[in-house]
């Protein structure tokens, strides 16, 4: 007698067994590959951030140890006769085709692109894009007067410049004799607690006493609107000026700890939260605050090129910020 052969197929409940281990096991890798990913990234971060330092240090061996200036007002380049260039004439027969907009050379960002080959990953890395001659993200080949792409990588790099106290904010300054000069702002500063004359700018690298503490460069945003922020997308624009918490006497942003006092705990649409190491509330209007990106730790550079990542919560001290500041909590006067 002929006998019925069983199916070699799964039955629905066989099918939905093994659809739910899958799952399962997704929902168990992801988290770690998330991570993976994470750290990956800050790896490239972290490259990225010695190229700068390297470039930097560049620029003083160029210029007999003066420390790169963090940003030079237009008028100040006007006074100084300063102009900078593209990398090659944007057109043909224009002799001023290739002459950066002083609103653009103000920053850091493109006195040091030359000493980083122009690379755009090394300054705007954490956008993702990829520059390539073709699409370039430096500025705009087929409308050379259009400075939305220049002034968006000036303003917007992946790591802020500790600039106020770092090479110097330069303005023109009237003196007391009604004349003007080019000078970097606090430069006529004082001690707040002992009301002494106090240099806080370091100017040139022999200035430097703590090149092992001093902050140059970190990964920063510009904050517009006063606010406790609890998290930080890693996408979030970034800001070509990084600060200390205070600049001179007046509070820029504050870290929120664990221990942080009821004034300090914000409420959201969701309800309240508390305050962690990463959140940071900004009481300034603009503040340039560190930020944390891909695994909630700030990445920064020192002034003797080492790198290093920290919460936020860990880098409130006014002495990682001014090298001549003497304890944490230093404030200066601004006559």
């Amino acid at each position: 007698m002929p006998t019925q052969r069983k199916s070699a197929g799964f039955t629905i409940v066989e099918l939905l067994v093994i659809i739910g281990i899958i799952a399962i096991l997704i929902g168990l890798l992801l988290p770690a590959l998330s991570g993976v990913q994470a750290r990956g990234k800050k790896l490239t971060e972290a490259s990225q951030l010695r190229s700068i330092g390297t470039a930097w240090s560049m620029y003083a061996d160029l210029n007999k140890q003066a420390i790169l200036p963090g940003y030079i007002e237009p008028e100040a380049q006007e006074r100084w006769r300063l102009q900078y260039e593209y990398p090659a004439p944007l057109q043909q027969g224009d002799p001023t085709s290739h002459i950066i907009d002083p609103e653009v050379a103000a920053p850091w960002t493109w006195r040091l692109l030359p000493l980083l080959d122009y690379n755009a990953d090394l300054i705007r890395g954490y956008t993702g894009e990829a520059f390539s001659p073709d699409h370039p993200l430096l500025y705009d080949v087929e409308d050379p007067t259009n400075l939305d792409r220049p002034l968006t990588v000036a303003l917007e790099p992946s790591f802020g410049y500790n600039a106020f106290y770092v090479g110097g904010w330069l303005d023109v300054v009237s003196m007391g004799d009604s004349s003007e000069v080019v000078q970097p702002r606090y430069w006529n500063a004082r001690d707040a607690e002992t009301n002494e004359r106090v240099n806080v700018i370091a100017r040139s690298m022999n200035q430097i006493r703590r090149p092992s503490e001093l902050i140059t460069f970190s990964s920063a945003s510009r904050f517009d609107t006063p606010a406790v922020y609890p998290s930080i997308n890693d996408d979030r624009p970034g800001s070509h000026l990084v600060t200390p918490t205070r600049l001179a006497e007046d509070e820029q942003w504050r870290s929120l700890t664990s221990n942080a006092s009821s004034d300090l705990v914000s409420s959201t649409a969701s309800g309240n939260f508390s305050a962690n190491p990463h959140t940071i509330q900004t009481l300034a209007s603009p503040a340039h605050a560190p930020i944390a990106r891909y695994n909630r730790l700030v990445s920064y550079l020192r002034a003797d090129g080492s790198t290093d990542t920290a919460a936020v919560a860990e880098l409130t001290s006014q002495r990682l910020w001014i090298d001549t500041a003497d304890r944490r909590d230093f404030i200066h006067t601004e006559e």
